[in-house]
């Protein structure tokens, strides 16, 4: 083998060996890894197991609440679900094209890094769905019951009627389905 042969070879391995350097930590088939949890944390009120490499999973209709403490959650490939103190989810799919989660209380931001047409992801507050048409930062609260969009589009339905909300407009949930704007440049922990 030619000594340029030989260097073209070296390179094409170190090129597809670092390539997974950058990948995500978690690949999963469906919805609901808790990839990230610190303080009080239950998943159907027992504390997850976490190994080294093992990822705890929210089945379908568990609650993953937090107390003291936070967690993060992958929805579909590109889309998080982080937890903040004394809130809660139940996973009510976990199916990757068809994710749905019912928001319980607290608050949770859902970042969406990528929307694509192969995924779909519900959250459900109460008697309200709303479905996420762009990548974005979307907040909800239960106190007072909300949803805020820092960016991005999202559809909100009740009732027989909907909303779009779009960059900086908050929706309280209230049956008259009337938007806001808010401050999107500013925020708690949480969001930070």
């Amino acid at each position: 083998m030619r000594t340029s042969q030989f260097v073209a070879l070296v390179a094409s391995v170190l090129a597809l060996s670092g390539s997974g350097l950058y990948a995500q930590s978690v690949i999963s088939a469906h919805s609901g890894t808790l990839h990230y949890s610190e303080g009080e944390v239950t998943v159907d009120g027992q504390v997850p197991h976490q190994k080294a490499g093992t990822f705890a999973e929210v089945k379908n209709n568990q609650e993953l609440q937090t107390q003291v403490g936070r967690a993060e959650v992958l929805l579909t490939p590109g889309a998080f679900l982080r937890l903040g103190e004394n809130s809660g989810i139940r996973m009510t799919s976990n199916k990757l094209d068809d994710t749905q989660v019912a928001f319980l209380k607290g608050s949770a931001i859902v970042d969406f890094v990528e929307v694509t047409k192969d995924t779909a992801v519900k959250i459900s507050y109460q008697d309200y769905d709303v479905t996420f048409l762009k990548k974005g930062i979307y907040r909800f609260d239960s106190e007072p019951a909300q949803l805020k969009v820092y960016t991005g589009e999202a559809v909100v339905s009740h009732g027989g009627g909907s909303v779009h909300l779009k960059d900086g407009r908050a929706l309280p949930f209230t049956p008259a389905l009337v938007s806001e704007k808010f401050d999107n440049r500013t925020g708690d922990a949480l969001y930070r």
